[in-house]
């Protein structure tokens, strides 16, 4: 290879082998060469020269005739050979580098020059290996009718080969090419379509995107004509219409001819509109598409609208004249105008009115029956609907009326379109319907009664209805009064122009009616007398009495009611006198507002009965005392109820007050008689109100009347009875009224003696609770006692009693009493020891005696303040010798002696022992008992007696204590 030659350059810039040499240059360059190599031997330079030498390559592909450079101590060109290799020879040692240049534009290196050291006699190997640039592309469609037709083949021969095909849209593509020439061809084409060609060449540069298209045409055999034009009568039938005068809505017969096409859809066009569409199904289509119709020619009929227009501008979307009716078929073998036939037609269609909207102000409300109504301003938006060219509407006349009366309003209106004639509110204005309500079941309407062009000439084919079924209502509810009422049956106020906390204000106001919209409603307002109708109708709406400040007087106010329904027509009228509220002043009915409400309590101090009461005198009363506020009291202030409870008496038999009628509270005075009655409960319920309606909190009080005692049942016994043994002692109790509670005690010596009890009694019912109990079982279990001493001045006397019956006793609610005994069978039975020296020894008793920390002592309910104790201290002392005394009792029990019944107060087993002197007395056993008197026990002197009782159930009485009094609040 020659260093400054390489070979000849084609016109595409690619690379070409050497053309071959004649002999004769092959001698001549031989003779060269030669002449090189002796001239070489005959140097005398002694360096070893070096080697450089590589191959240029793409993706392993030889590249023949890029230029090599070699740059350095030495500056040498090559040229590559047919296999992409060059070579430098005889290179003095030194840093070079090698470069390429000349190669492909669609060929890319890592690096075009790469550095080499050559050392003295070595030889360097450097390499070049690229890659082609592939960012081109080859892209297309193939088309017949403007759709795509899939499944074609496509074939790509070139500087690369490539096959693929269309898809359902026709398109295809090559991406990823190098640049260089290439051929496109389809193949495979369905044989109802033809192709003007079905190849194409392409020259493709680096990067580019190239776009083939092959648009082929279909063989079409369907048809559609426009058979017939026609009207559908009110009959049903039809009647030819006449192209030169068409208008309104017609019939377009088309007959359709699918021939061996696959039709797509039918297009009805008038003058450029779409105004009839039908579309068929192929294979899986849209359910509402009807199949393509068979070979046969079908008929499809078109409803076409020709006064159609905008609805929101009035602008029609075809205009009077002359105009083309098409048809227009598509099918799948020749796109969307496979054929297209036409007939021309007339439109001569009337000028007219539409209206975009009737509305109120106000509104719309619905009404029960789901009906609107419109309040305020009737505004109607008028759109002229014109189809003749060229023409303009400037004014219209338009009428408010009713199918009852007529014409209820006018207006005209004039300027450009689109036009809004208002009909107002407002009395006296043109046009106005003040006070106007619509009353016919279908409605009320607007029309345009005339209209003119610009030019003064009339529309035709008027009047015409825009708005009907309207419904207006400006009338507010009305009432037939609005005053303080008079109390009666459950109102409760007013009198003398007071008002209380809890009146409320529609209580005054007659039923609201409204023949309209309905939905009536009232707010209430108050302001000072002096006030305006609608300067109080302005101030806060108040519901209730006690939402404004009292007063002191009963003419400081005045009220207003604002009647509305529910499209705000609104009505104030002003609060009239009334029988027993007769204050006014000119502008109407004035008032005061009482905030206080009354105070009663029962006068049980005089001549009037307690909260409680048990079988009082004949004439007793019931005596109220009350306290008002600013309003006071009227004649008969009191509302009361008497009713009876008792066994057998339900329901209205009980009430007793008032004596007719349902047992509600009815007006009384301050002073009620307790009324004559079977046995029960006689309860009255009482509150006072005040002029104003104020009430006070209720009263109740009762009376018990019930003279007879209860029966009750002689115990059942044990099987055995042992001293100090706990047993269980049974029995029953009836009464006519209330059962309060049971009982049982022994009862000792003869039998004939008192009983005692040594537990709490059983509770059958709850006295003055409301809840009878008639009849009832009770059981109490207790140690038993066998027998008793007494220690009458707190020494024991030696007397021993045993026990001689067990005894049942019943207490009803009225404190009547009874009791039955069972005797026990050999009360000579038991073993009694007494509590003296000479039974006991060192574990005598020498004293047993009761203490009281007080002489007074309030009752349960007694509420006596701190006057007086709530609590006593009872303290039980048991003395015996110092050192050895043993506690002599299991349990002690408080009794309290009632009208010579002993009473069950209360038991201490708990026992604190002290040594307090030397001798016989010296040691002290103490139990403590806190005691407050029950609310059944009468207030007064009550005797108090502690029975303690040892383990084997022996008992020993103290002394009683007589001075404790039992109190309760004057």
């Amino acid at each position: 290879m020659g260093p400054d030659r390489g070979p000849d350059r084609g016109p595409d810039r690619g690379w070409r082998p050497p053309k071959a040499s004649s002999s004769k240059e092959t001698r001549r360059l031989l003779s060269v060469f030669l002449a090189l190599i002796l001239l070489g031997c005959g140097t005398t330079d002694p360096t070893p020269r070096g080697v450089v030498q590589g191959i240029v390559l793409v993706e392993g592909n030889a590249l023949t005739g890029v230029t090599v450079e070699l740059t350095g101590p030495l500056n040498r060109t090559a040229t590559t050979d047919f296999s992409g290799r060059f070579l430098f020879d005889g290179v003095p040692a030194g840093a070079y580098v090698v470069s390429v240049r000349g190669v492909p534009l669609d060929a890319a290196f890592p690096a075009t020059s790469r550095s080499a050291v050559v050392s003295e006699g070595g030889s360097v190997i450097v390499d070049f290996q690229g890659s082609f640039i592939r960012t081109a592309s080859i892209s297309g469609s193939v088309t017949s009718g403007g759709r795509g037709v899939g499944g074609v083949e496509v074939n790509l021969r070139g500087a690369a080969t490539a096959a693929t095909q269309t898809d359902g849209t026709g398109a295809f593509a090559f991406p990823g090419l190098r640049s260089g020439s290439y051929e496109v061809e389809i193949t495979g084409i369905p044989p109802f379509l033809s192709f003007p060609s079905t190849r194409t060449t392409v020259e493709l540069s680096t990067g580019q995107d190239h776009v083939v298209s092959f648009d082929g045409r279909p063989e079409i055999t369907a048809t559609a004509v426009i058979r017939s034009l026609s009207r559908r009568l009110p009959s049903g039938e039809t009647q030819a219409v006449d192209p030169g005068n068409v208008r309104g809505q017609i019939e377009v017969t088309v007959t359709l001819d699918k021939g061996e096409d696959s039709p797509d859809s039918v297009l009805v066009l008038l003058g450029g509109e779409v105004v009839g569409k039908q579309t068929f199904r192929q294979g899986v289509g849209a359910p509402e598409e009807p199949d393509a119709p068979s070979s046969a020619p079908v008929d499809l009929v078109f409803l076409v609208n020709t006064a159609e227009f905008d609805p929101a501008t009035g602008q029609p979307r075809v205009l009077n004249g002359e105009r083309n009716l098409t048809v227009l078929l598509a099918t799948r073998e020749g796109g969307p105008e496979a054929w297209t036939a036409s007939v021309p037609v007339v439109l001569r269609n009337l000028d007219t009115f539409t209206a975009r909207a009737a509305e109120g102000s106000r509104g719309p409300e619905e009404d029960l029956e789901g009906r609107r109504w419109w309040g305020g301003d009737l505004s109607v938006h008028l759109l002229p609907v014109i189809y003749s060219p060229g023409r303009a509407v400037t004014s219209a006349v338009v009428e408010f009326r009713s199918p009852e009366v007529g014409e209820v309003a006018r207006v005209t209106v004039l300027g450009q379109a689109p036009f809004l004639a208002t009909f107002p509110e407002a009395p006296g204005a043109p046009g106005s319907l003040a006070g106007y309500q619509t009353t016919a079941p279908a409605g009320d309407e607007v029309r345009v009664v005339s209209s003119r062009y610009a030019d003064g000439g009339l529309l035709p084919g008027l009047p015409i209805s825009l708005a009907a079924g309207l419904r207006v209502d400006l009338v507010p509810p009305v009432s037939a009064a609005f005053a303080l009422p008079r109390p009666s049956g459950s109102v409760e106020c007013c009198l003398q122009n007071w008002v209380g906390s809890d009146f409320p204000f529609v209580l005054g106001l007659e039923e609201l009616e409204d023949e309209g919209v309905g939905r009536a409603r009232a707010t209430f307002h108050v302001g000072e007398a002096g006030l305006t109708d609608e300067e109080v109708a302005e101030r806060p709406a108040v519901v209730r009495g006690g939402q404004l400040p009292a007063t002191t007087g009963n003419a400081a106010y005045r009220a207003v009611a604002v009647l509305s329904d529910a499209l705000e027509n609104r009505r104030v009228i002003p609060l009239t006198p009334s029988d027993g509220n007769p204050l006014a002043n000119t502008r109407g009915a004035v008032f005061g507002v009482d905030r206080t409400p009354p105070m009663v309590m029962l006068d049980s101090d005089g001549a009037g009965l307690g909260a409680t009461a048990i079988n009082p005198p004949a004439g007793s009363q019931w005596v109220l005392m009350a306290e008002s506020g600013e309003s006071g009291l009227g004649s008969s202030p009191a509302r009361v109820t008497v009713r009876l409870q008792a066994p057998g008496v339900e329901g209205e038999a009980g009430c007793l007050f008032p004596g007719s009628g349902p047992c509600e509270p009815v007006a009384s005075t301050l002073v009620r008689n307790v009324p004559s009655s079977p046995p029960g409960y006689l309860t009255l319920r009482a509150r006072v109100v005040d002029r104003g309606g104020n009430r006070s909190d209720p009263l109740e009080a009762r009376v018990l009347r019930d003279v007879l005692p209860p029966h009750v049942t002689p115990p059942s016994l044990p099987a055995a009875l042992e001293g100090g043994q706990i047993r269980s002692f049974a029995a029953t109790a009836e009464d006519d009224v209330d059962l309060h509670l049971g009982q049982v005690g022994i009862r000792f010596s003869d039998g004939s003696g008192p009983t005692l009890p040594f537990v709490a009694p059983d509770t059958l019912g709850r006295p003055f609770s409301g809840e009878l109990t008639t009849e009832a079982g009770f059981s109490v279990r207790f140690p038993f006692v066998k027998g008793v001493e007494s220690a009458p001045d707190g020494v024991p006397d030696g007397t021993l009693r045993p026990a001689a019956a067990v005894v049942a006793q019943a207490v009803d609610a009225a404190g009547n009493r009874a009791e039955a005994a069972t005797s026990l069978p050999s009360p000579g039975a038991f073993l009694l020891q007494g509590f003296g020296p000479e039974a006991r020894e060192d574990d005598a008793v020498r004293r047993w005696e009761l203490e009281a920390s007080a002489q007074e002592v309030c009752r349960e309910d007694g509420g006596c303040g701190g006057a007086v104790p709530g609590t006593l201290t009872l303290t039980g002392r048991a003395r015996g010798a110092a050192g050895v005394f043993s506690r002599p009792f299991e349990a002690v029990h408080l009794l309290a002696r009632v009208d010579g019944i002993h009473r069950w107060m209360g038991t201490v087993t708990l026992a604190d022992m002290a040594e307090v002197g030397p001798g016989a007395e010296g040691r002290e056993w103490r139990w403590e008992l806190a005691w407050t008197p029950p609310r059944d026990l009468p207030s007064g002197a009550v005797r108090l007696v502690m029975v303690g009782v040892d383990r084997e159930g022996m008992a020993l009485l103290s002394p009683e204590v007589t001075e404790v009094v039992v109190v309760t609040a004057p």
